[in-house]
């Protein structure tokens, strides 16, 4: 039996997760209404069939915050697959997949590296423990959320954690509140440590990098930035003395389409969408 309030809803920009950490991920979806608060339930499960949901919740789609929501899920195991989706009455949303981080010890990652219009092909991967946006997404609120109902755009944060470098309507990704500058473990293999330009003064970002870099432990230190230039890094790589850094940006990629990463402890290789190399920048101290 419908809700009388079924026919005023709708989750028409999907779902999406992002930020992935090792027991735990972000949630996010927008709920379609012109009602100035609705209550949305959220659910996420090992299993397609959500038969038993592992966890669930309640959260408040809000008109000041343009309906959108967030649910930082804790509680998870490292480096495991889950279902999610959400709900309000008899409308439920599409079903996300998301994985977590791994906590300890790994011998490979990959990772997507999304720029232009490489949706569709990295959504195709199901091998890829995160998703790296580093190209541009709109800065007016409305092209943004005409993208998100691009069914490219959808199929791929249904399929993958992102981690989003732009700064721009927060509200709108799946990105953790006041964390513009953030930086992420992937077992002791990784760290993505996220930067972008527009939240700070080019001192602090400086200070930020130098600080995320100087304080990881894992063999490879990847930086997600939508804007920064290899001479910037070079400068704090001389300062830390770190070698294994990758500087992945706007700049850093030459193909317009969607890079993997493979990272091993030996090596960080690129292979582009049909198994072509090509180049991401190793930042360097020369």
């Amino acid at each position: 039996m419908s809700s009388p309030h079924d026919w005023q809803v709708s989750f028409g920009h999907g779902v999406a997760s992002g930020d992935p950490w090792p027991d735990g991920v972000l949630l996010w979806t927008r709920v379609t209404t012109t009602l100035p608060v609705v209550s949305v339930t959220w659910e996420l499960s090992r299993t397609l069939s959500f038969e038993r949901p592992m966890t669930a919740g309640m959260a408040l789609a809000t008109a000041e915050r343009d309906h959108t929501v967030k649910v930082p899920v804790t509680g998870l195991r490292p480096r495991t697959a889950y279902y999610y989706r959400f709900r309000i009455g008899n409308v439920v949303s599409e079903t996300g997949r998301t994985t977590t981080a791994p906590h300890d010890e790994c011998d490979m990652l990959r990772f997507g590296v999304l720029r232009g219009q490489a949706h569709a092909h990295l959504a195709q991967r199901p091998d890829l423990d995160a998703v790296l946006q580093v190209g541009s997404l709109p800065t007016d609120k409305r092209m943004l959320a005409r993208h998100l109902t691009n069914p490219d755009v959808r199929r791929l944060h249904a399929t993958h954690p992102v981690v989003v470098t732009a700064a721009e309507h927060l509200d709108w990704q799946p990105v953790r509140d006041g964390r513009r500058f953030r930086g992420l473990t992937f077992g002791r293999l990784v760290d993505v440590i996220v930067l972008d330009r527009r939240t700070g003064s080019d001192l602090q970002q400086r200070e930020w990098l130098t600080e995320g870099v100087r304080d990881s432990d894992a063999t490879w230190k990847l930086i997600a930035a939508r804007e920064l230039d290899d001479n910037a890094v070079a400068e704090v790589l001389k300062e830390t003395g770190e070698p294994n850094v990758v500087l992945i940006s706007d700049a850093a990629c030459e193909e317009d389409s969607g890079a993997v990463l493979e990272v091993t402890r030996a090596e960080v290789r690129v292979n582009g969408p049909a198994g072509r190399p090509v180049r991401v920048k190793p930042a360097s101290t020369h």
